[in-house]
């Protein structure tokens, strides 16, 4: 692609972003045990889990005369991001009927502070790979329901990346904190939420 964007002379005026929507597919470790290709070791599980190998994506940005060289970021983001960021690069104001979920991005692109912004949120109330769940980061802090066992994980991401430490039994009260704004959100947004089906006889 930068071959024809140089080509066509649009290389200095194109946005290009790289990056996926979920983390690496787990599932193939029981064909490719050792060592498997979509490995993220030492993160956590993989696709369709609310661990960081699932949620934990690359995001490559070049934009010449905007973006810093070689620069890294470890700003945590999201995919609803790429609307907003997309739109004020190319000059389009965002529609004003509507939430908008996510954040520019251009300022951290530029290499200036991001814009502030809430925690990040998850939400998957279906069963693929896993059981239903909902997550929520703010900071550090992680904290992950799932909604079968009615488990609610706590994990500091600063110390814990691999999240092999739950500390939720020593954090009460940043677990209340977090669910609690978790469970505003999920009001606010009219999240769809899995219901026990009493006739299931396992």
């Amino acid at each position: 692609m930068p071959a024809e964007l140089n080509a066509q002379g649009l290389a200095d005026d194109t946005l290009v972003i790289f990056t996926s929507d979920n983390g690496g597919v787990d599932a193939v470790a029981n064909e490719h045990p050792q060592d498997y290709y979509t490995s993220n070791d030492p993160l956590r599980a993989g696709k369709c889990w609310p661990y960081e190998d699932g949620i934990r994506v690359p995001a490559i940005v070049r934009s010449p005369g905007h973006t810093p060289t070689r620069a890294i970021s470890h700003e945590p983001v999201t995919g609803v991001d790429w609307m907003p960021t997309i739109c004020e690069a190319a000059g389009v104001p965002l529609p004003g009927d509507r939430a908008i979920d996510g954040v520019s991005l251009v300022p951290l692109l530029h290499g200036r502070a991001s814009r502030p912004r809430g925690p990040l949120y998850w939400h998957f109330p279906h069963y693929q790979h896993t059981t239903p769940y909902s997550a929520i980061r703010d900071g550090a802090w992680k904290l992950i329901r799932f909604y079968e066992s009615s488990k609610q994980e706590l994990y500091h991401l600063a110390r814990d990346a691999g999240e092999a430490h739950d500390v939720a039994s020593q954090y009460p009260a940043q677990v209340q904190s977090l669910a609690a704004r978790l469970d505003r959100r999920l009001q606010e947004t009219g999240a769809r939420l899995p219901i026990p089906n009493p006739s299931y006889a396992g």
